[in-house]
């Protein structure tokens, strides 16, 4: 299994008569020191980063060259499991408390480290990645029948989630939630406990917006200049945006003091505006120590599965990243140049920009002095008669008692799963089992007592879903994302939306009114182009000709989603041939659906191929010579 450990850190390994715990991450700061431990009490390997090191140390007292294992130690034996909610930084930790006969994995709270797990009894095997799960022998390669029909829920193919639970595409191999633990007790069944949510509640200490967006400053300064305290040399993406502008001006703001340069790599492909390639190199030419890079990536565009990149795509879901393979190559790149860091400004849309869905879920609990509050906002910025309107129409109906309540909710949110409406690609057994998934799930979501909490909830796994964990990827640099630290995104979600969405007379469009706090936190920093930008680039385009140059391959050669029974051959040639005669609608109704046939299927041909044993689940009744009944035996 040590051959699937991945990182750039030397190995470290503890073994015990019944135990083998080993560790290999990612080493970007020198601090990380010794991440196994042993002693009396415990036994615990950690692999991730603490960027708050310092200040926990000093809280724990502990000495100044600890390492992560004996931090670890030392603040679960003062604090037990209450400790690692005081980390920030993304982590992964595995616990052997021989006091308690207990086991317990812990993951960050923003899951930005895979944390995976099987049991066979009293056998656990967990680690970073599926290979190392089925390696072990524990647990046979069998793709789940409930995630695939998952994965073609318009709660995924639309909203790219409704995969909230901890089972992966593989049975029995489960991943460790968000900000939580997974507890293991011989003879009991694992239970999951949570140790951090996101905030349910606004705050409204502010004077001013001014003083709110000052305030995130001085915490995403003190944020940057964790990520800069290391030794090696540093790269980011950068794209023509306010996020990836901020945190690469700041780097570079942060370096020039230290003397130090940073690579700054833009994706550039060749449907991209000329102004958003002109804001990307506003920024080099503002600091002469970032060398601002334009990678051409237009036959970047693809999936990692079937290319020269196929040992980079991840197991445990399939991936729906815009680019993926333009992330591998940028991170090769930047790997190839000297860093061990790739900077990131990816996370902060969902709660930073302004979003009226998460201002709406918190109205849900029926605060009428929240209720109040708002609408005297709303009323400022559009008068009284379509303030009322607003509250009439979107938050009143929310508000009703029971499932009354909760179901105006989800429609007025989340309507594609209040509906049933999905393309006619699908065989009459899996649409059969599909509708089934789901009134499963909206069953479950009606069940929600705290939908303020909910909507939160959901907005933080929207914004790194399963499908997006980028550190699942095997890449030699370590990907830092500053926006997604724990601080950011619990001050962010206790906002008022009015702070970070503001209209004035410079504004003139919706894209110039979201993001105020960077806008205004920033000015002096990034360049005018950057922080004043109007417009966002779309990168629909990428994914369209994504699919004009997928589709047809995948109609050439045996599509194992029709064999498995999910889809009807003709109907999937005749939905392809339609979007193919209008690819350049990029709002066509089928992009979604389309797009995630090609993911799921390449996913499902890299697998088979590096799992030949891999069980397939069927939706219709197969012949004696494919194996059992019920699953196809590639």
């Amino acid at each position: 299994m040590r051959k699937h450990f991945l990182g750039n850190d030397d190995y470290q390994e503890i073994q015990g008569a019944s135990y083998i715990m080993g560790q290999h991450g990612y080493n970007t700061t020198t601090k990380e020191g010794v991440c196994t431990v042993d002693d009396e009490k415990s036994i615990l390997v950690v692999e991730g980063r603490f960027d708050n090191r310092d200040e926990i140390i000093r809280t724990l007292h502990c000495a100044d060259d600890s390492g992560y294992g004996a931090i670890c130690g030392e603040g679960y034996g003062q604090k037990d499991t209450e400790f690692f909610r005081s980390i920030c930084g993304p982590f992964a930790i595995a616990l052997l408390d021989s006091r308690r006969k207990m086991l317990r994995l812990i993951r960050d709270p923003m899951g930005l480290r895979p944390l995976l797990y099987a049991r066979h009894g009293d056998q656990i095997v967990f680690g970073s990645d599926v290979r190392q799960l089925l390696a072990s022998g524990i647990t046979p390669a069998t793709i789940s029948e409930r995630k695939i029909l998952e994965l073609f829920s318009p709660m995924h193919c639309l909203e790219e989630s409704g995969m909230r639970d901890k089972q992966t595409m593989f049975e029995g191999i489960q991943t460790v939630p968000y900000g939580s633990l997974v507890e293991f007790t011989p003879g009991r069944p694992d239970s999951v406990h949570r140790y951090w949510n996101p905030p349910s509640r606004l705050r409204h200490d502010w004077s001013s917006p001014k003083d709110c967006a000052m305030e995130f400053r001085t915490l995403f300064l003190q944020v940057m200049s964790e990520h800069m305290d290391m030794p090696h040399d540093l790269a980011a993406e950068l794209s023509g945006g306010i996020d990836s502008g901020c945190t690469v001006s700041i780097a570079a703001n942060m370096l020039a003091v230290r003397q130090k340069t940073i690579n700054a790599y833009t994706a550039v492909f060749g449907t991209q505006s000329v102004e958003e390639r002109t804001r990307a190199h506003a920024i080099p030419e503002r600091y002469p120590n970032v060398r601002g890079k334009m990678i051409n990536c237009d036959e970047h565009i693809g999936f990692l599965e079937g290319t020269e990149l196929d040992a980079y795509h991840t197991t445990e879901f399939p991936s729906r990243q815009n680019l993926p393979a333009t992330f591998v190559i940028l991170a090769q790149l930047a790997a190839k140049e000297g860093a061990r860091t790739l900077l990131s400004g990816e996370g902060a849309d969902w709660f930073l920009e302004g979003s009226d869905m998460i201002w709406d879920s918190l109205l849900k609990r029926g605060n009428i002095q929240e209720l109040y509050r708002t609408f005297s906002v709303l009323k400022r910025r559009s008068g009284c008669r379509r303030a009322l309107q607003y509250i009439f129409n979107s938050v009143y109906p929310s508000l009703l008692p029971g499932k009354s309540g909760r179901r105006a909710y989800l429609k007025s949110h989340y309507e594609s799963i209040m509906e049933e409406e999905i393309p006619d690609l699908f065989t009459s057994a899996f649409m059969s089992k599909l509708r089934e998934t789901m009134r499963n799930q909206r069953a479950e979501l009606m069940q929600e007592r705290n939908l303020s909490c909910w909507s939160q909830t959901l907005e933080h796994e929207l914004m790194f879903p399963p499908n997006h964990v980028w550190q699942g990827v095997p890449i030699d640099v370590e990907m830092r994302l500053p926006y997604l630290d724990r601080r950011i995104v619990e001050f962010g979600l206790s906002v008022p939306p009015e702070y970070k969405f503001r209209i004035d007379d410079t504004n003139v469009s919706h894209y110039g009114c979201r993001k105020y706090l960077q806008r205004e936190a920033f000015r002096d920093t990034v360049p005018a182009e950057v922080i004043g930008a109007q417009e966002k680039e779309i990168y629909w385009s990428p994914v369209n000709r994504r699919l004009v140059r997928e589709l047809p391959l995948l109609l050439s050669s045996t599509c194992i989603l029709c064999e498995m029974g999910v889809l009807e051959r003709d109907k999937l040639v005749r939905a392809s041939q339609e979007f193919l005669e209008d690819q350049n609608n990029d709002s066509h109704p089928l992009i979604p659906w389309l797009d995630n046939i090609v993911v799921t299927e390449k996913w499902l041909r890299a697998t088979t191929t590096e799992f030949p044993d891999c069980r397939l689940p069927t939706f219709h009744s197969v012949s004696s010579d494919k194996g059992e009944s019920g699953h196809l035996c590639p």
